[in-house]
C-alpha cells in the first residue's frame, strides 16, 4: 500500500503545519471545549458512544467537519490537545481517501489557515457517492484493523457514523400507485433467521405528540394538510425503531422486509407510502428529535427525500415510532407515512 503510506505522511505533515496556525488552534481548542464540556468525551468509554450527533439546527458542511474532528478524537480516546497517534492519522487518511479528497486539496486548504477537514463536502453528495464513498471507508478501514492500527470496534465507529449520513443521502421516497414501490430488500445471510432481539428500551410517547405537532406545523406552513395518528401505523413504526436497535438502521429490517411489506403485514390499507428514519444520541430526547426533524427540514433537491415525505400532499396518516436504548440513551425514530 505504498500510495496509502505517501497519504498518511503527507496527512500527517499537513496536520502538523496546521497546528502553529493561531486561527485553527483558537477554533480547535474552542471545539474540544464544547464537545467535552457536553459530551464528557474522556469519561465515556468508547462502547458507549452513540454517533456525537449534535443536535443542531442549521446542520451543514462545518457542523459535519466539527463532528468528524471530535468523533475521532473520540473514538481514539484522546484528551484535549493531545498528540497525534496512529489512530487518529490512520483514520483521518481513511476518511480523506473514502471522500476522494486529494492532497492537493488539502495543502489548499492548510494554505489558508483551515483545517484539512475544510476540504470535505458531505451534504452535497447523493445516495450513489455515498455507496462508493461507504466501499472505499470499510477498505481503508479494514486495512488499519489489520495493521492494528485501530481496533475491530473503532472502526465499526466510523462505519455507523457514515452508515447514518448514507441514509439521510438515500431516503426511502414515498410510493405511488395501486401497487406500493417495494424496492428489492436485503437478503438473509445463509443460516440466519428473522430472529434479533432488541436492546432494551422504552418508548418516549410524550416526544411522539410532541413532533406529530411540529409535522403538522410545518405542513400547515406549506399549505398541506395535516396528518392523523394511525394505531396500526404507529405500532409497526414503534416494533420497526425497536428492531434497529439490533439490525442497525435501515429501511429494510428484519432483512427481507420493506417498509410497505410491513405496514401491510400489520394491516395497513394504503396507496401511497413512504418513510423515513434516523437516530441521534445527545441531550434529551426532544434535542435528538429535534436534531433529526430539522435535518430532514434542511434537505435540498433534488436529495430531499425526507423533507418531501413530512410534506407529501398524499399522505393523510402517520405513525410515529420513537424507542429510547435504556443503557445508552440513543434514540431511535421510525415515522411511517399512508394516503
Amino acid at each position: 500500500m505504498p500510495k496509502a503510506q505517501s497519504m498518511l505522511q503527507s496527512l500527517k505533515t499537513s496536520w502538523h503545519i496546521t497546528r502553529h496556525r493561531r486561527s485553527f488552534v483558537l477554533a480547535t481548542g474552542l471545539t474540544l471545549l464544547a464537545v467535552t464540556l457536553s459530551c464528557g468525551l474522556g469519561a465515556r468509554p468508547i462502547a458507549n458512544s452513540v454517533g456525537l450527533d449534535q443536535p443542531s439546527y442549521q446542520p451543514g458542511t462545518g457542523t459535519d467537519q466539527q463532528t468528524i474532528r471530535a468523533l475521532i478524537d473520540h473514538i481514539c480516546n484522546l484528551p484535549p490537545d493531545a498528540p497525534d497517534t496512529s489512530c487518529t492519522s490512520g483514520i483521518r487518511a481513511a476518511i480523506f481517501y473514502a471522500f476522494s479528497v486529494s492532497q492537493s486539496d488539502i495543502d489548499q486548504q492548510v494554505q489558508h489557515g483551515n483545517p484539512p477537514f475544510a476540504a470535505l463536502h458531505i451534504y452535497a453528495l447523493n445516495c450513489a457517492a455515498w455507496q462508493d464513498i461507504m466501499t472505499r471507508a470499510v477498505a481503508s478501514l479494514g486495512g488499519l484493523v489489520q495493521k492494528r492500527a485501530i481496533t475491530a470496534a473503532q472502526s465499526d465507529e466510523v462505519v455507523a457514523w457514515l452508515q447514518d449520513r448514507q441514509d439521510g443521502a438515500c431516503a426511502f421516497v414515498s410510493s405511488a400507485g395501486d401497487v406500493p414501490l417495494a424496492p428489492t430488500p436485503s437478503p438473509l445471510p445463509p443460516g440466519s433467521s428473522h430472529s434479533c432481539p432488541p436492546v432494551p428500551g422504552h418508548e418516549d410517547t410524550d416526544v411522539e405528540a410532541r413532533l406529530l405537532d411540529v409535522v403538522n406545523q410545518a405542513r400547515a406552513s406549506a399549505g398541506v394538510a395535516a396528518l392523523s395518528i394511525d394505531p396500526l401505523i404507529h405500532g409497526e413504526a414503534l416494533v420497526h425503531s425497536a428492531a434497529m436497535t439490533c439490525y442497525g438502521m435501515s429501511h429494510f429490517v428484519p432483512p427481507g422486509t420493506t417498509p410497505a411489506s410491513r405496514m401491510a403485514a400489520a394491516g395497513v390499507k394504503f396507496t401511497w407510502q413512504g418513510e423515513n428514519i434516523g437516530w441521534s444520541g445527545i441531550g434529551s430526547d426532544w434535542q435528538k428529535v429535534m436534531w433529526l426533524f430539522n435535518s430532514m427540514m434542511a434537505e435540498k433537491p433534488p436529495n430531499d427525500g425526507h423533507r418531501k415525505n413530512i410534506l407529501n400532499t398524499h399522505f393523510s396518516r402517520t405513525g410515529i415510532g420513537i424507542y429510547v436504548e435504556n443503557a445508552s440513551g440513543r434514540l431511535w425514530l421510525t415515522e411511517d407515512f399512508a394516503g
